[in-house]
């Protein structure tokens, strides 16, 4: 009786450890104007950092002389670049479901607020919005969101 508990109780706690595990946020996963990731957890973050949120990088990228080290995810869904060991740059595809419009920037864990500027109607760019350099939406045509991008400023503190 003793080995049918012990055998119950590891196998219950092996399948909670599957369950929690991280899942990827991928297209499939995000429904129309679905919030998408806080970038606020994946900006100026350590790669181990990083890798508990998206998990392992599944191809890095070190720049031609060594400053700068890029890292993909989940399928090339997102793309972030290192400097000094953190996330500065921050790319993330795919998200078509989106509605171009700047509300949306709350799908990334952002308060709205109007654009600090627009180039035509093929791109959104805030600057200097919640400590971050600079954050932006690309427009895939149909008035979706093709591309998401972060940048910091290097340099600049």
């Amino acid at each position: 009786m003793k080995k049918i508990i012990i055998v119950f109780i590891f196998s219950l706690s092996f399948y909670s450890c599957q369950k929690t595990k991280k899942e990827d946020v991928t297209v499939n996963q995000i429904k129309k104007n679905e919030f998408i990731i806080d970038i606020k957890t994946i900006f100026d973050k350590s790669e181990i950092e990083i890798e508990k949120i998206l998990g392992t990088a599944e191809e890095v990228a070190i720049g031609k002389f060594g400053i700068a080290q890029k890292n993909t995810y989940q399928n090339n869904k997102f793309e972030i670049t290192f400097y000094e060991g953190k996330s500065k740059n921050i790319l993330i595809r795919n998200i078509s479901n989106c509605d171009f419009k700047p509300e949306n920037i709350k799908l990334v864990g952002l308060s709205p607020k109007a654009p600090s500027y627009e180039v035509t109607s093929h791109m959104m760019i805030w600057t200097d919005i919640e400590n971050i350099g600079e954050i932006g939406f690309s427009n895939n045509g149909k008035n979706q969101i093709d591309l998401l991008f972060v940048n910091q400023y290097i340099g600049v503190n």
